[in-house]
C-alpha cells in the first residue's frame, strides 16, 4: 500500500507541477489584440496573426515588429497598443519610444507626442544621432503646429546639423525679418546639401528680401536643376517601408526587382500564388502585378497574352503613354510595324521619354525618313542631358545638349539649354550667344529672353 500511496503521491505532485506551468504560462502571456485586416491582402493578416502570436510570450522587440506591422496597415489604434506594450517591457529602447510618439502624433494628440519624442531624445542624448535629431525635429514641428513659434524656433535652433530642422529655421527667420540670419544658415545648409530645391527657393525670397536682385537670379536658377530634397515632413519617409514590407505589397516590391527576361517564370509563379489566396482582386494591386505579368509575357515573345492583358488594365482605367507603349511593343511583335509606329507617336504626347524618342528615331530611319530620325535622336540627347543636368553633372549634361543640337540646330529648347548650362558654369557670354540664338528660332519664347534681361552681378 506504502508503494501505491507513493506512486499517487508523485503523480499528483507531477500533475500539479503541470497545471502550475500551464498558469505560469497565462500570466505570462500578454494577449495582442489582432485586428481583423482588410480582406483585399489576406498576406498581411496571415503575417501579422503570425507577429502576434510571437510577441504574447516575447521581447519587447517582438512587440515592436508587430506595432510596425499594424502601423503598415494603417491600424493606429492596435499599433499604439502595441507600441505601449513594447515601452513598458523595454523603457530605455529608443525605436520603440520614437515608434509610439510617431503614432500618437499621427492620431493629433500634439502635446502628448511631444512628451514621448522628448523622452526620445532623452534616450539617444548624443548630439550626431539620427534619431535624437528627427525626434527634437518632430518637437519643432509640432510646436509650429500648436501654434508656439518660439518654442518652435528654441527646438530647430538646437537641433541645426538636421537640415529640415535648419530649413524651418530659416523659414521662421524670414518671417520675423531676420533675413540676414536666414542667409547665413541657408549658405551653411548650402555646403552640406547642394542644389536643394526647398533652399534655393528660399534663398531666392531671402535675397530678395535683402535687396540683392542678381543673387536672387542665380538661387532661382539653380532650382532648374534641384535633384536632392528636404524632405519637411517625415510621415512618408518612416512609413514608406512598413508599408511595403508586408504582405502583398512586399511581394509585388520583391517582383519590380526581379529581371522578366531571365526570372519570369518565378515572377509568374509568385503573382499566382497571391491570385491562389484571393490576393490579386483589388485594383489596387491588381494594376501593377498586371503590369509585370505584361513585361514577362513581352519578354517570352508571346505578344497575344500581352495585349490580353493589356485590356485587363484600360479596363482599371489605365490608358496613359506607357500602356501604348508596351502595346506597340505587342503588335510590333505580331508584325504590325504601322499600328507600333502610330501607338508610339501616341504615347508621344503623353509621356516623353529619351527611350522612347530612340525608338522613332529608328522607326523614322526604317522609313527612309532622315530628318524625323535626327530629330528625335536629338530630343533623346536633350532629355539625357537634362537628367545629367538634375544630377549636378554639368559638363557632362552640356555635353550631351551639344551633340543634341548636332542632331539638330533648330531646337529651340536645346539652344536654351546649352545657355542655362553655360551660364551655371560661369560662362556669361556663351550663354548668352545660345539664348540669343534660341529666340532666333522662336521669337515668342519667354524663358531665354527672362534670362537674358537677368539682373547682372557686379564682381
Amino acid at each position: 500500500m506504502s508503494q501505491w500511496r507513493n506512486i499517487t503521491l508523485i503523480v499528483v505532485a507531477v500533475e500539479i507541477a503541470v497545471c502550475g506551468s500551464m498558469v505560469a504560462a497565462k500570466l505570462l502571456r500578454h494577449p495582442a489584440a489582432i485586428p481583423i485586416v482588410a480582406s483585399d491582402d489576406p498576406l498581411a493578416a496571415r503575417e501579422i496573426a503570425a507577429l502576434a502570436g510571437l510577441a504574447e510570450t516575447g521581447t519587447a522587440a517582438d512587440w515592436l515588429s508587430y506595432g510596425q506591422a499594424l502601423l503598415g496597415q494603417g491600424l493606429y489604434g492596435y499599433a499604439e497598443a502595441a507600441f505601449r506594450r513594447a515601452v513598458e517591457m523595454a523603457p530605455a529602447d529608443a525605436d520603440s519610444r520614437f515608434a509610439l510618439a510617431f503614432v500618437i502624433d499621427r492620431t493629433g494628440r500634439l502635446a502628448e507626442s511631444i512628451r514621448e519624442y522628448d523622452a526620445c531624445a532623452d534616450i539617444v542624448p548624443a548630439a550626431g544621432s539620427p534619431q535624437m535629431q528627427l525626434a527634437v525635429y518632430a518637437i519643432g514641428c509640432n510646436h509650429l503646429r500648436m501654434g508656439d513659434v518660439p518654442a518652435a524656433e528654441r527646438a530647430f535652433r538646437a537641433n541645426q546639423q538636421f537640415p529640415a530642422a535648419a530649413v524651418q529655421l530659416a523659414k521662421i527667420l524670414v518671417s520675423s525679418r531676420r533675413a540676414d540670419e536666414a542667409a547665413a544658415i541657408l549658405a551653411s545648409l548650402r555646403q552640406r546639401v547642394p542644389l536643394s530645391l526647398e533652399v534655393e527657393q528660399l534663398l531666392a525670397d531671402v535675397m530678395d528680401a535683402l535687396g540683392r536682385p542678381a543673387e536672387a537670379f542665380e538661387a532661382a536658377a539653380r532650382e532648374e536643376r534641384a535633384e536632392s530634397l528636404i524632405p519637411l515632413t517625415f510621415s512618408s519617409s518612416y512609413l514608406a517601408p512598413l508599408v511595403m514590407q508586408r504582405g502583398i505589397n512586399g511581394v509585388i516590391e520583391r517582383c519590380a526587382s526581379m529581371d522578366p527576361a531571365t526570372e519570369g517564370r518565378a515572377i509568374l509563379a509568385t503573382l499566382d500564388a497571391i491570385d491562389g489566396v484571393g490576393g490579386g482582386g483589388d485594383v489596387s494591386y491588381r494594376v501593377p502585378m498586371t503590369a509585370m505579368r505584361v513585361d514577362v509575357a513581352l519578354a517570352e515573345r508571346r505578344p497575344e497574352e500581352a495585349l490580353r492583358l493589356l485590356n485587363v488594365l484600360r479596363d482599371t482605367g489605365h490608358r496613359d503613354g506607357y500602356v501604348l507603349t508596351l502595346e506597340a511593343d505587342a503588335v510590333e511583335q505580331q508584325g504590325d510595324r504601322q499600328a507600333a509606329f502610330d501607338l508610339r507617336l501616341r504615347a508621344l504626347t503623353m509621356t516623353p521619354t529619351a527611350a522612347l524618342h530612340r525608338q522613332l528615331a529608328s522607326d523614322y530611319e526604317q522609313r527612309g525618313d532622315g530628318a524625323n530620325a535626327a530629330a528625335h535622336r536629338g530630343r533623346a540627347l536633350l532629355l539625357q542631358g537634362l537628367a545629367e543636368y538634375r544630377k549636378n553633372r554639368v559638363e557632362e549634361a552640356l555635353t550631351l545638349v551639344r551633340q543634341s543640337l548636332g542632331c539638330n540646330d533648330r531646337d529651340a529648347q536645346a539652344w536654351f539649354h546649352a545657355g542655362e548650362l553655360e551660364y551655371q558654369l560661369g560662362r556669361q557670354d556663351e550663354a548668352d550667344a545660345a539664348f540669343a540664338r534660341a529666340l532666333e528660332i522662336r521669337p515668342g519664347y519667354g524663358r531665354p529672353r527672362h534670362f537674358l534681361n537677368r539682373p547682372r552681378l557686379e564682381r
